[in-house]
């Protein structure tokens, strides 16, 4: 099994001038062992039906989901767990940039979300074809990666789509949305090439209490129900 060691991330130091968005909770960027890493704190959920779970464990989720990707041999962002401001973390480390000797931040790469590359896509079906990079149509999807140049120029899209759809359904992660995976266009040389696997926060039922997990375990409909019946790879 993958380490899982815990590290107290209190004392890095938070890196200025660098902010990340998303809708998944808190984020701060931190240096650590000589690298920029993205933390995300865990969301309240004081807002849902079952009060008794006050955060979420998306930072586990994170971590865990992302080490089955490792597992199964797909490239796949870096992550750790850890603990700052008295909460359980999950530490992601930036793949767009590095650090120069001096200890400089450097841009080295972009990343272009596959919602950006589709709501650029003109398809030849005009009048059925959304033309928007939220749509999760599957055909949509297909039809952007094989007919939008930079998609076709980058080798292994197809086969990294249908890959995430089976994994994200293994560990259900029902948040692949198309912000969540795409490119990486290089800063100096401008070539493409597809970004790690991110964005696994969702995966393992997270919002599920311990005491709900042990019901579901003991019954078979249920059991079988969370198995394969009720899966989402989005």
């Amino acid at each position: 099994m993958p380490n899982a060691n815990i590290i107290n991330l209190d004392k890095a130091p938070l890196a200025k001038g660098v902010f990340y968005g998303g809708n998944a909770g808190a984020k701060e960027a931190v240096l650590y062992d000589n690298a920029l890493w993205i933390v995300k704190y865990p969301k309240s959920t004081m807002d849902i039906k079952t009060p008794k779970i006050s955060y979420t464990v998306s930072p586990i989720s994170e971590h865990l989901g992302s080490k089955i990707y490792e597992l199964l041999g797909l490239p796949v962002h870096e992550t750790m767990l850890g603990v700052r401001k008295g909460r359980i973390v999950v530490a992601c480390k930036d793949f767009t940039k590095t650090m120069d000797r001096s200890g400089v931040l450097v841009d080295a790469s972009r990343l272009i979300p596959f919602h950006d590359l589709k709501n650029t896509f003109m398809s030849s079906d005009l009048e059925s074809y959304s033309g928007t990079g939220p749509e999760t149509l599957l055909q949509e999807a297909l039809d952007t990666i094989a007919g939008l140049e930079d998609l076709m120029v980058t080798p292994g899209v197809a086969e990294r789509f249908w890959d995430m759809f089976v994994v994200d359904a293994f560990i259900d992660n029902n948040n692949r949305s198309n912000g969540n995976w795409g490119l990486l266009w290089d800063m100096v040389d401008g070539s493409t090439s597809l970004a790690p696997v991110y964005g696994n926060g969702n995966a393992f039922f997270k919002k599920i209490s311990l005491a709900q997990m042990e019901k579901r375990l003991k019954d078979k409909t249920l059991l079988e129900e969370d198995a394969y019946k009720t899966l989402i790879s989005a």
